[in-house]
């Protein structure tokens, strides 16, 4: 499966696709709209004409609520950070994510050459980690060198890229004897850019209550309801902090059954994911 759109998250994710290398057997169509619901007047405005037109070419609408929206842990980040410590998470995040791909804006760069560099330090990295797993002291360094001349060129223009390489080696060189933490930095670094903000009661509360109002501003309410609510709770993999659940689904449930009266719910469990 891929998209077109050439936004960066979509090329980040792998899911770019140029309309070319797309089969033309299956290809569909689709409008896609994001809002804050924090943003300005025009935005706002954009995204009430937005709502209308979908609502003018389709009969009904799916609402997806994922809960891991009102507070979240980057599951990745906890597990590194309990076995190199909180400096050097940062050191490791800055490394797999200050590079150009995933920094600079859309207008900057085109999505096809987005890709390329991101395959480009994709390859890199997986040299470097190759380097990493070799005993020989000798040959991991020349074998490091020689990688890490091609990397440097990655990253964005104010970032010293040499100084942020001799930290990250010398967060892997401080772990040496511990593969099992070695093995956590090449596994969990890629994801480390993920949001991670555990909100408080106060927090969420908010969030639903805001919430609330945009389903009501754009009469996404009890007039116009939709076909199916679905709601993930992402705590299986913890996206959700997993004590925090029995606080933030019952508020959202209360909120929707504010907005379209009584509600039919049913619980579907899935098998727990193992990482």
């Amino acid at each position: 499966m891929g998209v077109t759109s050439e936004l960066p998250y979509f090329v980040e994710d792998e899911l770019f696709c140029p309309v070319k290398d797309l089969d033309v057997s299956s290809r569909r169509y689709w409008d896609l709209f994001v809002t804050e619901i924090n943003s300005s007047d025009f935005a706002t405005a954009v995204a009430i004409e937005a709502v209308a037109n979908a609502r003018q070419c389709s009969k009904s609408y799916i609402l997806d609520i994922d809960l891991d929206y009102f507070s979240t842990w980057n599951p990745f980040r906890k597990d590194l950070e309990a076995l190199i410590g909180e400096v050097g998470v940062k050191t490791v995040t800055r490394f797999f994510s200050c590079v150009r791909y995933k920094r600079e804006p859309l207008e900057v760069i085109a999505a096809t050459h987005r890709n390329s560099e991101r395959k480009t330090f994709c390859e890199l990295v997986k040299r470097l980690k190759a380097a990493d797993a070799m005993e020989d002291t000798i040959t991991r360094r020349s074998t490091w060198a020689q990688v890490r001349s091609k990397i440097i060129s990655l990253y964005e223009d104010n970032v010293d890229a040499e100084k942020l390489l001799d930290e990250f080696t010398q967060v892997l060189e401080d772990h040496r004897d511990d593969k099992a933490a070695r093995r956590e930095i090449w596994a969990a670094g890629p994801f480390l850019d993920l949001p991670h903000h555990e909100s408080s009661q106060d927090d969420f509360e908010r969030m639903v209550s805001q919430l609330e109002q945009f389903l009501l501003t754009h009469t996404l309410d009890e007039d116009n309801p939709p076909a199916i609510v679905t709601i993930a709770k992402s705590t299986g993999d913890e996206f959700l902090p997993p004590y925090q659940l029995d606080a933030i689904l019952p508020s959202v449930l209360e909120m929707l059954e504010r907005v379209y009266g009584e509600l039919a719910v049913k619980s579907v469990e899935y098998e727990s994911l193992e990482r």
